[in-house]
């Protein structure tokens, strides 16, 4: 009995241990379960960031407990604009963090260079176990605009004094920020913007381009020269601060012939066709420099053409023309217009220029041209008259012959002969065919008559 009982009292006391083991082993877990994780952001660098640029995220995890901290993990959510390039701990996989720990990790992120300015957030999702929790880094991005101005086209600007002449320019924004309140400023002195001298454009985004057109004039006391004048590009960022580029536009100056066509005038004032007359204008040279190897060339629509030569013209000379020509009209009964066609070649500083006039001529009709036709019409008639009068006595002179040629052979006898001194229409026509054979071409009348005649002389008299 003794011995039962001392067993249960063992029993007893082995049950008591195991379940305060147990007891206690459920409370430590519990602990573990509850040890918090603090997530902290130590710096970001560079901020702001611009667009296209790298930019580094430090942060923080720290175990605040008292018992170790097991799976923890740390992953960041990274969205557009933002790209992650790379860590220096792997915080994807999960790690143990001891109890008052922490430890420091570093992202490195690309900026997109689509990227607008602004706030973009970053998220951490932090995980313990079965735990959960998200934080959000903040990065804000800003653009910093660049603009460049350049000059539109490859050739040079040639230009002359106190001529105004236009400058077509391109405005680029080369950064990542939006450019805004932009103007164009002339800084110089000699070349001066006619009108303002201040070109505005409200805002450039970035990769955006702008043309622009400035109009200047070059002062009238420059030498020909190449110049190099400046311009500057003021503008404004997003967050209003100034800026400025500052470029030079190159100019070539040249003197410049500048030719026209004065008094033209035609005489006599009252032209006919076939009458010759002359055609008078001045050449005059109000520009800047000399016109040289002058040619004056003066064509009228109907195919004539006359070149003069005149060599130099310096500045502020002028020469005159005088060219003849012989009016042509189209028309007999009405007036018609001849055009003149003057074109004026010539050689400057600037190359080779041409200057185009034209001239209407009124051409009347010439009244002796009528009377011309009329006496060749009557002298055409009268040649034709004379020509059938002659056909017709060389007709009847060769009719005759022929018509005494069958009388003398003696076949209109012959056929009175044959026909016994009676015959009918269709037998004489016959006969004439016959004589037309043989080419005897005669009076079908007359030879008619002679018939006749033969055949009352060969009747027998009663």
């Amino acid at each position: 009995m003794n011995s039962i009982k001392r067993v249960f009292i063992s029993i007893s006391v082995f049950a008591v241990l195991l379940l305060a083991c147990i007891s206690f082993s459920a409370a430590e877990d519990i602990r573990v379960a509850s040890s918090m994780i603090d997530f902290s952001t130590v710096q970001v660098i560079p901020e702001p960031v611009e667009p296209g640029q790298d930019v580094t995220v430090k942060v923080n995890l720290q175990n605040r407990d008292s018992l170790d901290a097991n799976d923890v993990k740390a992953v960041p959510r990274v969205t557009f604009p933002l790209q992650l390039k790379g860590q220096e701990l792997n915080w994807f996989s999960s790690f143990n963090l001891c109890a008052q720990c922490a430890r420091e990790n570093t992202y490195y992120l690309l900026i997109d260079t689509r990227a607008e300015s602004g706030t973009y957030p970053l998220i951490f999702e932090i995980t313990k176990g079965a735990t959960k929790m998200t934080k959000t880094i903040y990065i804000k991005v800003q653009g910093a605009p660049d603009v460049v101005l350049l000059t539109s086209g490859n050739e040079p600007i040639v230009v002359e004094p106190k001529q105004q002449f236009k400058v077509d320019m391109v405005v680029k924004n080369i950064g990542t920020g939006i450019a805004r309140n932009l103007k164009i400023v002339s800084k110089s002195t000699e070349f001066i913007t006619s009108g303002s001298n201040t070109q505005f454009i409200e805002e450039l985004s970035p990769g955006q381009s702008a043309n622009i057109s400035a109009y200047f004039t070059g002062n009238e006391d420059l030498e020909p020269n190449v110049y190099n004048f400046p311009v500057v590009l003021e503008y404004k960022d997003a967050v209003g601060d100034a800026k400025s580029y500052e470029s030079s536009i190159g100019v070539t100056l040249k003197n410049k012939a500048e030719l026209s066509v004065k008094n033209v005038k035609t005489r006599p004032d009252y032209v006919s066709a076939g009458d010759k007359y002359e055609v008078s204008l001045r050449v005059e040279n109000t520009g800047s420099g000399s016109a040289k190897n002058t040619i004056v060339k003066i064509a009228t629509s109907n195919k004539e053409e006359i070149t003069q030569y005149i060599g130099q013209l310096k500045k502020d000379e002028d020469s005159n023309i005088v060219s003849s020509f012989v009016a042509k009209g189209d028309s007999m009964a009405k007036s018609s217009i001849t055009m003149l066609n003057i074109n004026i070649e010539y050689d400057d500083d600037t190359g080779h220029q041409v200057l185009r006039e034209q001239l209407a001529v009124e051409v009347h009709p010439n009244t002796n041209y009528l009377l011309y036709i009329v006496y060749g019409c009557v002298s055409v008639i009268a040649v034709i008259l004379f020509l059938l009068y002659i056909f017709h006595v060389r007709r009847k002179e060769k009719m005759e012959n022929q018509f005494e040629e069958v009388v003398e052979y003696g076949l209109a006898d012959e056929f009175v002969k044959s026909h016994k001194a009676g015959w009918n229409h269709a037998q004489f026509s016959d006969f004439v065919k016959e004589l037309r054979h043989k080419r005897f071409n005669i009076d079908p009348d007359r030879l008619m008559r002679y018939l006749e005649k033969v055949r009352v002389e060969q009747k027998p008299k009663k």
